[in-house]
C-alpha cells in the first residue's frame, strides 16, 4: 500500500525542465524545433513553415520569420519573438547523425572522449584528474585523427546571421541552439563558444571534454548548456555532461530504445503535459503522445497508477 501511494504521489509531479523557458519557448517546443532537423525535406523552406504555421497559431503569442535551411542538411535556422520579450531570438537546429558525412563529422569530434570514457572504465582517469586536464589531453590527442570542420562552419555562419540582424546599438539577438543525440552534443558546443546563446539537448552525450579542442571555457558550458536525456541511453554516456541535466525515465525493455527520440519527448510530454486547447503546439502534442495517455489507462477508463 506504502509503494502504491508513493507511486500516486509521484505521478503527479513536473520534471523541473518543464518549467524552464527560451524566450517564451518550453523544452516540448524545443522539442519539436529539434526533431524538425531530421524532415527530409528540411531544405525547402516552405516545407517548414508549413509546419511551424501549424505548431504556432495565428493566435498565439509567438510570430516567428526568416526560416532559412541551410544548403548542408543538417540544421536550419527561425526567427522568433514572444511578446512579453522585447527582442527576438534565432533557434538553429541541428540533426543527429544522418549519412555518412554526420558519421565522418561526429567521429571527428567523439572519438577521443569515446575512447577515454572506456579507458576510464577500467582505469578512474576522470575521476583522478580534473576536467580541464581531461580536456587539454582530448585536444592534444585529436592531433592523431582528422579533424571536424562543421562546428567551424556553422560558427561563421552564425555570426553571419547575427551581424544581419544587429540593432543600431551593434546588439546582436540571442541564439537558442538545439538538437537530438550527438547534434544535441554539437549544439551544446555552439551554445558554449557563441556569445548571447544558450543550448538544449536531447539524448545528447556531453561536451566537457571538449573545451580545449574546440575553444571554449568549461564555465560558459555550465552557464549556457541543458540537457534531457533518459536513463540507460548510452550516447549520453559519452564525454561529461555540464550545466543543466535533466534525466527522465525510460520504460523500454530493451536499452537502445532509450535513445529514440519520439519516447522522449513522451516522455516529456506525459509530466510537462501541454494541454491548453488552441495553445501552442497543444494539438501537435495531444496526437503525437495519445498512446502514452492509452496505454496508462485500462479498458475501464480508469487511469492505472503504480501497476508493476
Amino acid at each position: 500500500m506504502d509503494g502504491f501511494a508513493t507511486d500516486l504521489k509521484y505521478s503527479h509531479m513536473r520534471y523541473p525542465v518543464c518549467d524552464k523557458k527560451w524566450h517564451g519557448l518550453d523544452v516540448l517546443d524545443m522539442g519539436f524545433l529539434a526533431e524538425l532537423a531530421y524532415h527530409e525535406n528540411m531544405t525547402d523552406s516552405r516545407v517548414l513553415e508549413a509546419k511551424l504555421r501549424a505548431y504556432f497559431p495565428s493566435h498565439s503569442k509567438f510570430t516567428w520569420g526568416s526560416v532559412e535551411a541551410q544548403h548542408n542538411p543538417r540544421h536550419f535556422s527561425i526567427r522568433i519573438q514572444h511578446e512579453d520579450f522585447s527582442e527576438a531570438c534565432h533557434v538553429i537546429s541541428v540533426s543527429g547523425t544522418n549519412g555518412l558525412r554526420d558519421v565522418y563529422e561526429d567521429v571527428a569530434i567523439w572519438n577521443e572522449a569515446g575512447v577515454l570514457r572506456l579507458i576510464s572504465m577500467l582505469i578512474p582517469i576522470e575521476w583522478w584528474w580534473h576536467s580541464n586536464v581531461v580536456a587539454s589531453l582530448v585536444s592534444a590527442a585529436s592531433w592523431l585523427f582528422f579533424q571536424p570542420r562543421y562546428v567551424d562552419e556553422m560558427i561563421q555562419s552564425v555570426q553571419y546571421l547575427r551581424n544581419f540582424f544587429e540593432d543600431k546599438r551593434g546588439i546582436s539577438e540571442p541564439v537558442i541552439f538545439t538538437g537530438h543525440s550527438l547534434g544535441g552534443g554539437i549544439a551544446a558546443i555552439l551554445g558554449a563558444r557563441t556569445p548571447r546563446s544558450q543550448s538544449v539537448g536531447f539524448a545528447s552525450p556531453g561536451a566537457s571534454y571538449q573545451s580545449a579542442k574546440f575553444g571554449f571555457e568549461l564555465r560558459d558550458l555550465r552557464r549556457t548548456s541543458t540537457t534531457v536525456l533518459a536513463d540507460r541511453d548510452i550516447v549520453s554516456m559519452i564525454d561529461a555532461h555540464a550545466g543543466s541535466v535533466q534525466a527522465v525515465q525510460c520504460d523500454a525493455s530493451k536499452f537502445w530504445e532509450c535513445h529514440d527520440f519520439s519516447r522522449l519527448l513522451c516522455e516529456l510530454q506525459s509530466s510537462c503535459k501541454k494541454i491548453d486547447v488552441g495553445g501552442v503546439g497543444s494539438q501537435y502534442w495531444n496526437a503525437r503522445c495519445a498512446h502514452r495517455s492509452h496505454s496508462a489507462t485500462d479498458q475501464s477508463g480508469t487511469p492505472v497508477v503504480g501497476r508493476q
